[in-house]
């Protein structure tokens, strides 16, 4: 099929697409975001929810700067991950959106493309992240060429090393969202598996998410994999207890803790977009992001968020570093706001 008539296909189809997209992990909105700060309003709800958990709130309502959630016996009051192997991984636009480092709306070898699905990529770019701090898995290769069956239109081409010498790592993040095929899927790639779990078109299930970070962590190993590692848990674990939503805080703040320093590796999240000070505010869609570090004294997390400014997310610099600090209520308060769905795979987070 000729790339016209391909785009062709494609425009017709990215009304219906769009309006799915909002329903899905990691959607996409606007380009033209409001700020680069995450409301004052979503800042005390986020303190008005924890409150509504403990008798203890700092005077300094909207700021980080208070520690308030309890420490973890015997780890540091503060811990980082290196961001070199990650800090730079980076989906490539839609291509409604100049694909860096290429100033055209183009793939790696120079072809035109349009697909709102790359839209939906940070379930698969927040695994790349994460699996950046393991060994590197079999097939890691340093280009690809995929087609996306959800659309059933074209290929793309891509490279884990851009023109530039930075290494985005989109070779491997397009296999993994297309054609990584984990012994108990039906479906090759995480999106197309999340599609044929959730019925919803665009982004990454808790569970695929879970099942690659297993599958690529162990080396791809046939007999070990399942429980290699991570496991998700369910925000609706914590919702008949008592001390809820306090509860849920500090266990998102022990893993966080314990992956970390322990293990060495990022925690990804769940979590609301606009409780990310790199997003819009008030963006309501639902994202993944890595946690990559965490200061207690502080009261912040870390994280890598592999949206840019070429793909409509990150508010500062064509390609800004995507190492980010949030105030770690207001993060914990992004992740809790997702009801927890098994169904369509959201609310939560895997460690």
């Amino acid at each position: 099929m000729a790339a016209r008539e391909r785009r062709a296909i494609q425009r017709a189809l990215i009304a219906v697409v769009s309006a799915t997209l909002a329903l899905s992990a990691c959607g996409w909105g606007p380009v033209a975001w409001l700020s680069s700060h995450t409301p004052e309003s979503l800042r005390r709800e986020a303190r008005a929810v924890y409150q509504a958990a403990t008798s203890s709130m700092p005077d300094d309502v909207g700021t980080a700067g208070a520690p308030e959630l309890p420490p973890v016996a015997g780890a540091p009051v503060s811990y980082e991950l290196a961001p070199a192997p990650a800090a730079s991984i980076a989906e490539p636009g839609s291509g409604y959106d100049a694909n860096f480092p290429l100033s055209g709306r183009v793939d790696d070898a120079g072809g035109l493309y349009l697909d709102p699905f790359y839209l939906t990529l940070c379930g698969p770019g927040a695994v790349t992240v994460a699996l950046a701090y393991w060994p590197p898995a079999p097939n890691r290769a340093p280009s690809v060429t995929v087609n996306d069956p959800l659309l059933a239109a074209g290929a793309t081409t891509w490279d884990n090393r851009d023109t530039d010498g930075v290494y985005r790592m989109r070779a491997y993040m397009l296999r993994l969202a297309y054609q990584a095929r984990v012994p108990d899927w039906s479906q090759r790639g995480m999106l197309p598996q999340s599609y044929a779990q959730s019925r919803q078109l665009g982004g990454a299930t808790l569970q695929v998410v879970r099942d690659i970070l297993n599958w690529e962590a162990s080396g791809e190993n046939l007999r070990d994999w399942s429980d290699y590692f991570y496991h998700i848990q369910w925000n609706s674990a914590f919702y008949d207890q008592r001390r809820y939503p306090l509860n849920l805080y500090e266990a998102l703040h022990t893993d966080i803790v314990t992956d970390l320093t322990r293990y060495h590796t990022p925690v990804i999240v769940e979590i609301t977009a606009g409780y990310l000070p790199n997003w819009r505010d008030a963006n309501p869609v639902n994202h993944f992001v890595a946690v990559t570090g965490y200061d207690d004294t502080a009261g912040t997390y870390t994280y890598l968020d592999t949206c840019k400014e070429f793909t409509g997310c990150n508010t500062g610099g064509s390609d800004a570093p995507g190492l980010h600090t949030a105030d770690q209520l207001q993060f914990s308060a992004g992740v809790a706001r997702i009801a927890t769905n098994g169904a369509s795979g959201d609310g939560g987070w895997v460690a």
